[in-house]
This record gives C-alpha cells, structure tokens and sequence, in this order.
C-alpha cells in the first residue's frame, strides 16, 4: 500500500572527485502519504543495491524554499553543496566584439572548454549530460584568428543556454556578449539557462546585464558512502 513514494534515477553516472555518483532526476511523494518517512525507507531499500554495484554517491537539486523537501533530503543523509540560481528572459542586443570571429564547432573540444572554466557545471550541464544531447546541441565558438577563446552551447528545441565561457585571457572583451548576440540574431530572443553557482558573481551580473532575470534559486545537495 506503500507504493505511492517513487524516486527516479537517470541512467547516467556522475563523476566527480574520482567517486562515482548517481544523479537522482525526480523525487515526489503524493500528499496523502506525506509524514511517513517513506524518503529514508526508500533509501534503506536502495542503498545496499547502490553500494554493490560501487556507487559512491548521489546528487540532486530541490528549490531553496522546499523546505520540507530539503528535511527530508538532510535525514536521508544529504547535505547542501552549493546554490545556484535559474534564469530567463529576452536576450538584449550588447556591443559587439568585433575583432572577433563567431564560427559553429561540429564537435565538443571539452579539453579546451574546461580550460575556461571557473567553476564545474552541475549534473544537468555536465560533459556527460551534454555528450549526450550532442545530437540536439548548437555549438558556439568565438575565434581570435585560429584560436578559440569562448564558446557557447545551445539547444534550440528548450531555447537553453547548456554552457558558456571565456578563456581567462580574454575577459572582459564583449566576447560572452557576442555570443549571446549570435543566439538572439539565429535563434530569437527568449532563453533559459539553469543552474548557476550563485557563487560566480560575475556570471550572475552578465546575465542580469543582458536582460535574463533569475526565476529559482535550488540547493545542490550530495548524499556520499
């Protein structure tokens, strides 16, 4: 009579740290059944399965004012990790760099991508999410002659931005505003993009600046064993 707690868990593993975690893609329990402590029975259930097959851990997302859900996660054994913020909106038209070329790439070049990065995406914008969306993916890059110093990946079919950064030699040069510009021009104004460490403070002021707003706050949270 219990079978009204259901937790998803997507098919992908999430390396980080050398540990091998899974991404838990959905948690719900119906309203009649709440208060039962069905999350920790569930994990009790599940956990041994986990460990035997070398699970190291899992992670998830809950919106920051769930309270109740966050509880839950933390009696399960969760704990906070970060928080990162949602946005949306209507990209705004910025200066152009024009020194700089924007070309489509055919392929990821995640060695170089990283190389950019300040931060490490969460699940839903990591490398093993995005290899697999490849097939539904746009990817931007802006070019100081042959040399690519910022990139953009972009899914038409949700109007989300997955990732973009800027090497760390060019900051501060219009060129995450040029990319920006190209979505706007090629694939119109409205956009989303989740998930942003609320840490990155500069990431967050360029996109207010660009005209996207935030619209959920969500705490990371990790389960490790």
């Amino acid at each position: 009579q219990h079978a009204h707690r259901i937790i998803r868990l997507r098919d992908g593993l999430v390396e980080k740290d050398g540990r091998k975690r899974l991404y838990n893609g959905g948690t719900g329990v119906v309203p009649t059944q709440r208060g039962q402590a069905l999350t920790c029975r569930m994990y009790d259930f599940i956990l041994p399965t986990l460990r035997s097959n070398k699970i190291q851990g899992l992670i998830l997302e809950v919106i920051t004012t769930n309270v109740p859900a966050i509880k839950s996660y933390e009696k399960t054994g969760y704990k906070r990790t970060r928080e990162v913020a949602c946005y949306k909106g209507e990209i705004q038209a910025r200066p152009l760099a024009t020194r700089y070329q924007i070309k489509l790439l055919d392929q990821y070049d995640w060695s170089l991508f990283q190389s950019f990065w300040d931060l490490t995406p969460t699940t839903q914008n990591s490398i093993a999410a995005l290899n697999k969306l490849k097939p539904s993916t746009i990817i931007i890059a802006a070019y100081d002659e042959a040399r690519i110093v910022g990139y953009l990946i972009y899914r038409p079919q949700s109007k989300t931005i997955l990732q973009f950064a800027v090497s760390k030699d060019y900051r501060r040069k219009k060129i995450a505003s040029s990319l920006f510009n190209h979505v706007q021009t090629h694939y119109g104004q409205s956009c989303t993009i989740i998930n942003i460490d609320k840490s990155d403070t500069g990431t967050h002021q360029f996109l207010f600046e660009v005209g996207l707003k935030e619209f959920l706050s969500q705490y990371e949270m990790e389960m490790t064993f």
